[in-house]
């Protein structure tokens, strides 16, 4: 007699409905029954859309050793498989990210290959992925990517590749996070990039954790894995063989992946589609289980419209919150080498305001031992990094306020920004940035502060303090004049 290893209680004894499970979620398809209960429980309250949208970008066209490229049939079988796919997965297109300077750098056999793509080219979209492979964080000068990047475009343009994807992706995701700013300066002027993708934000695992952000006019989405990587040619030769392969896309981590995630843009690379064309079984195999064991509706959009659709979903996430790279080894392998997290502060001054914060900071400067930041254009020694819109203008921006040259091994650095005591963000933030800084508050009688706030205003020639005493103004009732209700 079959057992049910899930139960439905309708909770006839005591009101409450319950779905009872005999087993854990490590068994796939009760995964899947788990969603659909707290759908159901919630009355659609915590439920999931059926769509899923999903993006395959191909990296490394035109990229690869000899012997690891494309040929004419394997392009052949691309556009097969393609058009299988288009059946199953509306609007799906292959999307290729090229690197021009290495066309024709295969064998005979390898180089009509590469002939084939630019033949079929309008059957895919295409993305740029640097002239030649090289990774952004090494270039410090935004006219040296230019450059780059104008080499790629020309390419683009002589072989009626189209330029309008508002779409790049950089190699090995570099510049993209940790931020290196000539890269989207330099994406912005050539290619008008609107939307690229990572797979280090906030850091590659847990990749449930991945999250997507906006800086400087560009969408950042959350870029996924599917098991296939640069090396990965033969089946015979997959880490942990065919098996695991096939248990990833058969309720495993591919399959999950694209249940747990409404939009999802996946990473492969050209030598997957050659060789044993792992690529090809691989999202053939999940894109059919997905059709045969659940109703979600599978389709294919051009990035832009993903980006769009995503933050639609996740508008918490456009705001970046920014880590520090020196805490993650793969930040640091894709920081430029100009950067130095050293410097960052190790104390900060939170405030309050009117508590003798800018005395302290003055005091605290003369201190052989300690530096602080330079100053601020607009805001002197305070930098309000943490609490407004300069935390926007991203990592690079703080960090010229504590160059190397500002302290030695032996000082310690701070800053000081009496509106990080109330600000909303700040904790959030500068815990993500700075978590084992030392914080110090200024604590003082609230009606010492009032009255030095006072005083401050009236410095600054406010015509209601400058008309009204202290006492007159911290005594003023509801039916006083607005203005003095204002200053009170």
């Amino acid at each position: 007699m079959p057992l049910a290893t899930v139960v439905q209680d309708h909770g006839r004894l005591d009101g409450v409905q319950r779905v009872l499970f005999g087993g854990g979620l490590q068994f796939w398809l009760h995964r899947l029954l788990f969603l659909d209960a707290l759908s159901y429980l919630s009355h659609g309250q915590l439920s999931l859309s059926l769509d899923r949208w999903i993006l395959v970008d191909i990296d490394d066209i035109f990229v690869g050793e000899r012997g690891t490229r494309l040929h004419e049939e394997d392009v052949a079988a691309l556009l097969a498989s393609q058009a299988a796919l288009q059946r199953l997965v509306s609007g799906f297109r292959f999307n290729l990210g090229f690197s021009a300077k290495y066309y024709h750098h295969g064998t005979q056999l390898e180089n009509r290959g590469d002939d084939s793509l630019l033949k079929h080219k309008d059957h895919f979209t295409w993305f740029c992925h640097m002239w030649n492979h090289q990774q952004p964080h090494l270039y410090n000068n935004v006219t040296h990517l230019e450059a780059e990047m104008m080499l790629n475009k020309q390419f683009a343009i002589e072989h009626g590749i189209p330029t309008n994807s508002s779409y790049s992706v950089s190699p090995h995701h570099s510049g993209v996070y940790p931020v290196h700013e000539p890269l989207y300066e330099a994406w912005r002027k050539v290619w008008d990039v609107k939307v690229t993708s990572t797979e280090e934000y906030p850091h590659l695992r847990p990749a449930r954790l991945r999250r997507g952000f906006r800086h400087k006019g560009v969408m950042v989405l959350p870029r996924q894995t599917c098991g296939l990587f640069t090396h990965t040619l033969l089946l015979e030769r997959y880490p942990g063989g065919r098996h695991r392969l096939d248990r990833s896309i058969q309720g495993g981590e591919l399959f999950q992946t694209v249940i747990n995630n409404p939009i999802n843009v996946f990473m492969t690379h050209m030598s997957n589609y050659g060789n044993d064309r792992l690529a090809l079984y691989t999202f053939e195999s999940v894109v059919k289980f997905l059709r045969c064991w659940t109703n979600v509706r599978l389709a294919s959009a051009p990035p832009l419209a993903l980006a769009e659709k995503y933050f639609q979903l996740r508008p918490d996430e456009l705001n970046p919150l920014w880590g520090n790279p020196c805490d993650d080894i793969r930040h640091r392998r894709i920081w430029s080498k100009s950067k130095w997290c050293g410097t960052l502060p190790k104390v900060l001054v939170i405030g309050p305001q009117k508590t003798g914060s800018t005395a302290l900071y003055t005091f605290l400067a003369m201190h052989p031992s300690l530096a602080p930041n330079l100053p601020s254009p607009t805001t002197y020694e305070e930098l309000q990094f943490f609490n407004n819109n300069n935390y926007l203008k991203g990592l690079d921006w703080y960090l010229n306020f504590f160059p190397p040259s500002l302290t030695n091994t032996t000082q310690i650095t701070f800053e000081k920004s009496a509106t990080y005591f109330d600000g909303d963000l700040v904790p959030r933030r500068a815990h993500a940035l700075l978590p084992n800084a030392k914080i110090i508050a200024i604590l003082i009688s609230p009606s010492k502060r009032a009255y030095s706030w006072y005083q401050h205003i009236r410095s600054h020639g406010d015509p209601v303090a400058n008309n009204y005493t202290f006492h007159t103004v911290i005594t003023a009732n509801d039916s006083a004049p607005k203005p003095l209700r204002d200053l009170r």
